[in-house]
């Protein structure tokens, strides 16, 4: 096992592959089926068990990142690459 993780030679999907791995790949359909059964069963009496399903079923669902100043006016982000829109002025001119 490696010390320091990263990027290993032959790990994951091979390039071009455009094909991923199916539950189906590996059970059977009376397998899954079983899989489902348990997992409603288990969402009947527990909430997480239920969220987990509906998140893979549907995704996440979306969170609004609620932030701002003291009037409570959104976030401004103002960045400025001066020197990239420099050489991008000198190269038109």
């Amino acid at each position: 096992m490696s010390k320091k993780g990263g990027k290993r030679p032959g790990a994951g999907r091979p390039k071009g592959s455009s094909r991923r791995p199916k539950i189906t790949d590996h059970f059977s359909d009376k397998e899954i089926k079983n899989l489902i059964k348990q997992a409603k069963a288990e969402a009947k009496k527990d909430i997480g068990m239920l969220k987990f399903l509906l998140e893979q079923l549907f995704g996440k669902a979306r969170q609004t990142v609620v932030g701002g100043d003291s009037d409570d006016n959104p976030i401004a982000l103002d960045i400025t690459i001066k020197k990239e829109i420099n050489r991008k002025l000198d190269d038109l001119l």
